[in-house]
């Protein structure tokens, strides 16, 4: 996957531009919402191993899952999948922080 400044949707390595195409199509919501947790849980993971201290962010992740797995309708698979980006975004900016700091 090429990245340029200039690519407004590729955020940290996922691009949310294309993910969230898939998401709109009807038969493909659960598997955007797959792709994007798979990212999260590599830069989670990541995360957690620089720094343990940063389990408020698994404890976060952990509930949009649970909601996420508590229903099936768009709406709430739709709230679930901007939770997901929005918290990604929130993992980048902490990972620049972390990074800015060493």
């Amino acid at each position: 996957m090429a990245s340029s400044a200039s690519d407004a949707g590729l955020i940290c390595g996922l691009d949310f531009d294309r993910i969230e195409k898939e998401f709109l199509k009807a038969d493909k919501r659960n598997t955007a919402v797959q792709k994007l947790k798979e990212g999260i849980e590599d830069k989670l993971n990541s995360m957690l191993d620089q720094n343990p201290l940063r389990i408020q962010f698994y404890e976060r992740y952990q509930e949009i899952i649970d909601l996420y797995n508590q229903g099936k309708e768009y709406t709430t698979i739709k709230e679930i999948f901007d939770r997901l980006k929005d918290f990604y975004n929130d993992l980048s900016q902490e990972e620049k922080v972390h990074l800015q700091k060493i």
